[in-house]
């Protein structure tokens, strides 16, 4: 059934609702004055939801359009490179507190340098003593073949 529209009566499309609350109450007989379609109302996470297919996957996403004029959106439009030095600021802010926390572990008397050392032979003693299964050659036997098939530079 197809409807002539002429500017006296312009084509609204299909009433929508105005809440979810709305819909229930004008189908249960309130009085709200107004045209709701009486079907279950949908979702929020059904209104605001995009599909996408990553490898084969379906994956719903929720649809970030809304936001797309509201002003941060459009400054981080216009300069997408704060993204990365907020990225960046964070990474610095995490090795920040990274370095303090090691410094307030590390024990005053020790240097950095012996406690690194002293870490490297521990590693080293593990892979030859106890790990050995798991590294059946060893290092000086590689390195040893690996200088004399390589030419010095």
């Amino acid at each position: 059934m197809a409807t002539n529209f002429t500017r006296e009566t312009p084509d609204l499309g299909k009433p929508q609702l105005a809440s979810p609350r709305m819909a229930g109450a004008d189908c249960g007989g309130g009085d709200y004055g107004g045209i709701v379609d009486c079907e279950s109302p949908p979702r929020l996470h059904e209104l605001h939801a995009k599909s996408e297919t990553v490898f084969g996957l379906r994956i719903k996403t929720p649809d970030s359009s809304r936001w797309a004029h509201y002003y941060h959106s459009r400054i981080l439009q216009k300069l997408p490179f704060l993204v990365e030095m907020f990225y960046w600021i964070m990474n610095y802010l995490f090795y920040s507190v990274t370095k303090g926390v090691a410094q307030w572990l590390s024990p005053a008397q020790i240097g950095v340098v012996q406690v690194a050392r002293d870490h490297a032979i521990d590693i080293l003693n593990f892979e030859h003593n106890t790990a050995s299964w798991v590294f059946p050659i060893q290092e000086s036997d590689f390195q040893s073949f690996s200088f004399k098939i390589i030419p010095p530079f």
